[in-house]
């Protein structure tokens, strides 16, 4: 019996997602060294690096040492894996459910590292609060990298007034869980159901 295309489509797209996940795995291994230089850290980069370098190859996924090419070289992956199980269920594609795809992949990124954001400075907070001083500690390099990022972030708030590293970090801690939450309830409570209406 020959396969019919839905049939081709879902094992396309039970591919896509396993493909996926794979390279979520080879991206999460890249940040523990002994695992990223072991032999199955090579093989995943011997099956993964191909379609990973795609987009690395691409300047506008780099801001400073942050690279999201990872991100969203996966968001695409997932991305086509949902239009092909669409597809295969007998779903119609339209012109709003590719934009309801394209927004919810840039906010899943942009959640993604908000939270990320949110969970380091919390962590940073703590470790301020509890210890006197991480002069000479890694640390400090830490600080030097953020503090561009939260003090601009408290000059909202500051305006020309000098505020402490302490200060702006709490300042930023704090908007970056009301940026969160208000894109959350833009993109899932206004944006999509509107783009979801659309008769295209």
């Amino acid at each position: 019996m020959v396969p019919n295309i839905y049939t081709i489509l879902q094992l396309l797209s039970t591919a896509l997602s396993a493909y996926t996940l794979i390279c979520f795995v080879r991206v999460f291994l890249t940040w523990i060294p002994s695992a990223n230089y072991s032999s199955f850290g090579q093989v995943l980069a011997r099956i993964c690096d191909p379609y990973l370098n795609v987009f690395r190859r691409f300047k506008i996924f780099r801001f400073g040492r942050i690279d999201l090419s990872a991100a969203v070289a996966i968001c695409v992956l997932w991305g086509v894996t949902y239009i092909l199980s669409s597809l295969a269920a007998g779903q119609s594609i339209t012109i709003g459910g590719i934009i309801v795809l394209l927004v919810s992949m840039f906010w899943n990124v942009a959640s993604s590292l908000i939270g990320f954001f949110i969970f380091f400075l919390l962590i940073r907070l703590i470790v301020l609060l509890v210890s006197k001083s991480t002069y000479g500690t890694i640390w400090d390099a830490v600080d030097n990298s953020i503090s561009p990022i939260i003090f601009a972030m408290s000059s909202m708030f500051y305006r020309n007034r000098n505020v402490s590293f302490k200060g702006a970090l709490i300042i930023s801690f704090i908007e970056s869980i009301i940026l969160y939450a208000m894109g959350n309830v833009l993109v899932y409570r206004i944006l999509i159901p509107a783009l979801e209406r659309l008769p295209l």
